[in-house]
């Protein structure tokens, strides 16, 4: 391979690790986060959770709006109500006495109003807000969860295009390598032993090649799947340079941002709803009522024939004595926020050790990039001097493929390292709830 030629394929390299603008068209990776969220199924159920509490609040409301009722009776009774002086056996002082009829008829239209229900009504849509308030946090941490998902898929994919990339270098060099070779073989100046040991490396390096690039693809298909924007193989991923992100972060001071303690709130804050609507039940029912209808007998329980009537007025229903359940069921949702505050606690516990792990994670990748860079410039210096002692026909190829091996080894480590520090930085952001551009 040429100089030219070489030198242009590493720029290449370099550039697809150091400019995440290579790919304007290929989203980013925060926008591949809010894909996921949008694709998956579960998206959904933030407007189910939403028109199922307009349904529930507009029960609630039509509590308070008059309740009318119909209602019919026929009725008959063995015995009725008698007016018979003792000792008489019929009127008695010229008076008579009604006889009650043991047939009642009756067909009335009753309404009711709630005056007043202690708040009652006014717990319940706090209760039921705050129910769907939880739902819909929990729901967002389902969804946030994703982003280790699309981390896995997306560096994933970044990593096998850096060995994609460093195989092809290699594939060329070697394909060189063996023209000259052979060459020389065809003027009996090197024995054929050494274009038959670059040919077979070259063999294995197109193996791993189609590997990788199968590998890519399917990584590629995963994050599709997972985000619904098709990626065509031949588009290169940017990686993402999230320095400036990991730098401003708050690190362990800035836990609180992770949607999971929004969860834990809201969930806190639903039970302290439901205790307040507990001790509701203590304070008194006032309502207005009243009835019109048609019946034989009408009020008057003396008459036999029909006649219509109406009555109205207000009723007061007051229990101010429950025996202790109201106060066992407001402990009682004492005790699960003190459970839920300790969920809270040890869940900022175990994201306080991953902070911790991550950032030391950062520090090794950091280092470990610097060092790269110095083997990777050593290498690089004993593959020029084994090409030459090649060319000069005074190194074996094995010893040559060696040395351009550990160059190639030494290339993907480095860049694997820069995908791995990308990959670590975006965890690290995740664990924090940062979001990421």
């Amino acid at each position: 391979m040429n100089l030219t030629r070489r030198s242009t394929l590493a720029a290449c390299l370099l550039l697809a690790v150091a400019a995440p603008a290579f790919a304007q068209s290929t989203p980013t990776l925060g926008e591949l986060y809010e894909a996921a969220a949008r694709h998956d199924a579960r998206s959904r159920q933030a407007m189910l959770n939403e028109s199922s509490l307009e349904l529930r609040l507009k029960n609630l409301s039509g509590e308070w709006f008059p309740q009318l009722r119909l209602s019919g009776e026929a009725r008959y009774q063995s015995d009725v109500p008698s007016f018979q002086p003792e000792g008489s056996t019929g009127a008695a002082g010229g008076l008579s006495f009604p006889t009650v009829p043991k047939e009642n008829y009756d067909v009335a239209v009753g309404v009711e109003q709630t005056l007043y229900d202690g708040g009652s009504t006014g717990g319940r849509r706090a209760v039921e807000r705050a129910r769907t308030d939880e739902a819909q946090a929990h729901l967002a941490t389902t969804l946030y969860d994703l982003r280790a998902d699309v981390d896995r898929a997306y560096f994933t994919a970044l990593a096998l295009a850096a060995r994609v990339d460093e195989a092809e270098l290699l594939i060329e060099d070697l394909s060189a390598r063996l023209d000259e070779a052979r060459a020389r073989v065809r003027a009996e100046v090197s024995l054929s032993g050494e274009a038959a040991a670059l040919e077979a490396e070259l063999l294995r390096a197109r193996q791993r090649l189609a590997q990788h690039h199968a590998d890519r693809r399917a990584a590629l298909t995963v994050l599709e799947n997972l985000t619904g924007i098709a990626i065509a193989p031949s588009r290169a991923l940017p990686v993402p340079d999230l320095t400036a992100d990991v730098a401003s972060a708050d690190g362990a001071a800035g836990l609180r941002r992770h949607p999971a303690f929004n969860a834990f709130q809201a969930t806190e804050v639903r039970l302290g709803r439901e205790a307040d609507l507990a001790g509701r039940a203590r304070l008194p029912r006032l309502g207005a009522f009243g009835q019109a209808g048609y019946g034989r007998p009408g009020l008057n329980q003396f008459g036999d024939s029909w006649d219509s009537y109406w009555l109205g007025g207000v009723k007061l229903e007051w229990s101010p004595w429950h025996w202790g359940r109201i106060s066992r069921e407001r402990e009682l949702l004492d005790l699960r926020r003190e459970a839920v505050k300790t969920e809270e606690d040890a869940f900022a516990a175990a994201l306080q050790r991953a902070v911790t792990s991550e950032e030391a994670d950062l520090e090794r990748l950091h280092a470990a990039i610097q060092t790269d860079g110095e083997i990777v410039q050593l290498r690089a210096l004993i593959e020029r001097q084994a090409a030459r002692q090649f060319d000069e026909g005074v190194l074996p190829a094995a010893d040559y493929v060696d040395a351009r091996t550990d160059l190639s080894q030494a290339r993907v480590a480095r860049r694997l390292h820069q995908i791995e520090l990308a990959e670590a930085q975006a965890r690290y952001l995740t664990t924090l709830g940062v979001s990421v551009p």
